[in-house]
């Protein structure tokens, strides 16, 4: 699934969150959230869970 990294990094400034937080937060490795924003992509799982973890629904992140 193709993630927008720009509007997941700009969603996690606004809410003061680093990559370890997001990661926690996610249930996830921080490497899972590491490799998501060089590839650009996750599995919707995964995209799911970090979308929740932001507060706000998938289609929000994931980019065509």
């Amino acid at each position: 699934m193709n993630i927008n990294v720009l509007k997941v990094q700009i969603l996690m400034g606004k809410s003061e969150m680093t990559i370890n937080q997001l990661a926690e937060k996610c249930h996830v490795s921080r490497q899972t959230i590491s490799n998501m924003t060089v590839r650009r992509s996750c599995s919707p799982i995964t995209a799911c869970k970090i979308a929740t973890a932001l507060g706000v629904d998938m289609e929000e992140i994931v980019s065509e």
